[in-house]
């Protein structure tokens, strides 16, 4: 069985969603950009190049909010730019990987991340 290659996937991901019909995008200071479709939302975090450096002399990183509330159908697309692999919540995304997911039921879900201020990263989907 042949399988897509990864950017292929992620083209035919934001092509259906796309197709949805899009209504806004929202960007702030965080690095956290929200796209909104008729289906749900898209919050779309980039992990930048360099980070992992900036974790390793201390610096305080905030790529990822502590607490992400969200709605069923809404969904998360974490890019890494960075050289190494970070522990996002849920997540390991690996060099130059991304990670795309949607939420499709309520639930709550918390774990490390090597990217937030606070050490941790939870999804509230309501």
């Amino acid at each position: 069985m042949k399988t897509l290659p990864r950017l292929t996937i992620a083209i035919l991901f934001a092509f259906a969603l796309a197709a949805t019909g899009c209504s806004s995008a929202e960007s702030d200071d965080a690095g956290e950009t929200a796209t909104t479709f008729a289906t749900g939302t898209i919050y779309r975090y980039v992990v930048p190049a360099g980070t992992g450096d900036a974790i390793d002399r201390g610096e305080e990183i905030d790529v990822m909010p502590s607490l992400l509330e969200i709605k069923v159908g809404d969904a998360i697309e974490i890019v890494n730019e960075d050289d190494r692999g970070h522990n996002i919540g849920l997540f390991f995304v690996g060099v130059g990987e991304t990670v795309n997911q949607v939420f499709p039921s309520v639930a709550e879900f918390s774990d490390v991340c090597s990217v937030s201020s606070t050490g941790t990263f939870t999804v509230n989907v309501t």
